[in-house]
């Protein structure tokens, strides 16, 4: 559906991005990094909320390879923008993931957003085995709904995207929550 603003709004937007600019270039002089980058911005938000209670933890801002780590563990980061209702909550979301794509890690870092704000609204920090083996299972079981799909019909193939919804982690043997700058942090 297109989206087209009048001459005011542009102008608007204009100023806007005229501030911005000067500061993702300082940033990107500074560290190489670039903050306008949709994963960068992702991994800042969960870096800041891990490490309060992981000091450890460290996120990769390379654009290929794993999203981070901590203590030599590999972690995966999945994000998920959710509009929030008229009342303000956020619903469950679900985190995308290639079904031809790497489905195993030792740890998974899922993060719900609020996507009129960004903030992180509920992070899933999931490391015992017992969970990560459902959540491998679960992902596994997709990648393969989705082969037996796309043998039917290969045009089906073209997007590999599956699900892994956050309804299935609240169903998990989580047993450590807490509150972190706002956000429900549940590990397990």
């Amino acid at each position: 559906m297109a989206r087209y603003v009048n001459q005011e709004t542009l102008s608007a937007l204009i100023e806007s991005r005229d501030r911005i600019f000067p500061e993702r270039n300082r940033m990107m002089e500074e560290s190489g990094i670039d903050i306008l980058d949709n994963d960068t911005l992702s991994s800042l938000s969960i870096w800041e909320i891990v490490n309060q209670y992981d000091s450890d933890f460290t996120v990769n801002f390379a654009r290929n390879g794993e999203d981070g780590q901590s203590n030599g563990v590999i972690t995966e980061h999945k994000c998920s923008n959710i509009p929030p209702r008229r009342d303000g909550s956020v619903r469950f979301g679900a985190f995308q993931f290639h079904a031809m794509g790497q489905l195993e890690y030792p740890r998974y870092i899922l993060a719900a957003r609020r996507k009129d704000t960004l903030e992180i609204q509920r992070l899933y920090d999931i490391s015992k085995s017992e969970n990560v083996q459902k959540i491998i299972d679960c992902l596994m079981e997709q990648r393969q709904a989705w082969l037996k799909e796309g043998q039917k019909d290969h045009a089906k193939m073209k997007r590999d995207v599956i699900y892994l919804r956050e309804q299935f982690l609240q169903e998990l043997a989580i047993q450590d929550f807490t509150v972190i700058n706002g956000c429900a942090v549940y590990r397990g």
